[in-house]
């Protein structure tokens, strides 16, 4: 069944690891890749976002940096990333190329060498944590779900420990000039020229997506698994995009499928995902991430149930 004006937005989020045979990882992932790009297919989805940059090393032919640790840090022989291209537009996808930036701004290359369909920019964001030993504490206690009250407190108040300062603006030569607060150099900083993350992390996506900095927004709704929540989020975050809303830019909702696993409640997913096409701004959904439909194979039930229109691409 397809309609002409079905343009639905619909992807998930390849993670540099999987991208590699669970089973027999090894360097050549041509077969993977293609594994993972007709399970992708096979969902009536239309695009994918593979993450080709992580902590300062790549997963394509780049100039700047190393091949990363799940490549083994070599070149296999051939571009993982061209291949991927090539084989996802050989099956009308599109791919979308998901780094993470804050380490630096290496995106040209990736523009001027690969037949994308869009740059997916992670990590647009200061440092939410403090000691190497507390990063790691905190990050599996958000997996589950929690953070507890005197880490919050911590988190909130202790901005000396924070990795928020760098060498031109250290923390003892106080708000940087120009600026009224910290906080506002902080976003400043990080826009280039309600939300959760504009107050934990100084990253003011609202501003990016009204004026125009970014053509569509695909933020990471992890802490919601029920359509409730979803529509609770979705209705208190109207109000700041609106502009962006007007002006014709791509809202899309990213549902962490891994926290329905974890919690037990993989079957919502089809309530949240009508729940979320309630809203007429809302332009489709990106899932984080593939492991967890591949653990469910969840593929062909999308492609019969809620993905069971076919979308123009």
């Amino acid at each position: 069944m397809y309609e002409l004006n079905n343009d639905e937005f619909r992807a998930v989020w390849v993670i540099t690891w999987e991208q590699l045979d669970p089973v027999w990882p090894h360097p050549d992932n041509r077969d993977r890749i293609c594994e993972i790009l007709d399970n992708i297919k096979a969902a009536n989805m239309n695009a994918v976002l593979w993450q080709v940059r992580q902590s300062g090393t790549a997963y394509y032919r780049s100039s700047y940096e190393p091949f990363g640790k799940y490549m083994f840090y070599s070149d296999p022989g051939y571009d993982p990333f061209a291949y991927a291209v090539e084989q996802a537009h050989a099956r009308g996808l599109e791919i979308h190329a998901w780094m993470n930036v804050f380490e630096c701004r290496g995106a040209a290359e990736i523009v001027r060498n690969y037949d994308i369909d869009g740059l997916h920019l992670d990590y647009v964001r200061w440092n939410e944590f403090t000691t190497p030993e507390r990063t790691e504490q905190l990050k599996q206690l958000m997996k589950e779900g929690l953070t507890p009250t005197d880490m919050m407190h911590e988190f909130v108040h202790n901005k000396k420990g924070r990795y928020l300062y760098d060498v031109e603006h250290p923390y003892k030569a106080g708000v940087p000039e120009g600026f009224d607060t910290w906080e506002d150099w902080w976003r400043w900083s990080v826009t280039w020229d309600t939300w959760q993350a504009y107050g934990r992390v100084f990253q003011d996506a609202a501003l990016w997506f009204n004026n125009g900095y970014v053509d569509q927004l695909m933020p990471m709704h992890y802490h919601w698994t029920t359509p409730d929540g979803f529509y609770d989020a979705l209705t208190r975050w109207e109000p700041s995009i609106q502009p962006g809303i007007n002006e014709g830019r791509l809202y899309t909702v990213g549902p962490g499928s891994y926290k329905f696993s974890l919690n037990g409640v993989w079957g919502n997913h089809p309530w949240v995902i009508a729940t979320c096409r309630g809203f007429t701004w809302v332009d489709g959904f990106q899932f984080f991430s593939y492991r967890w439909w591949d653990d469910h194979q969840y593929w062909v039930e999308a492609s019969k149930t809620f993905f069971m229109r076919k979308t123009k691409v």
